[in-house]
């Protein structure tokens, strides 16, 4: 499981609307199912979000490569 911002803008680690976007595109325009997460940060009264993926032993190499692939699509087509 890996958790990461995936915007340019480190602003927009702040945004829950950017991220629920994000997360309902990848699903409906890639196929791709992932969730976001959130975290509390110290010395900061805003919390900070991430994208969840979790890929199992199941997926394959072509699987992982899609989602990678797709998240920088999308990524650059909401900056």
């Amino acid at each position: 499981m890996v958790a990461f911002q995936p915007f340019r803008d480190p602003q927009h680690a702040l945004d829950m609307k950017r991220f629920v976007e994000f997360e309902q595109r990848m699903e409906d325009e890639y196929g791709v199912n992932l969730r976001f997460t959130f975290f509390p940060v110290r010395g900061s009264d805003t919390e900070r979000f991430a994208i969840r993926l979790a890929p199992h032993l199941y997926n394959n190499r072509e699987e992982i490569d899609h989602a990678v692939d797709s998240m920088i699509k999308l990524t650059e087509a909401m900056a």
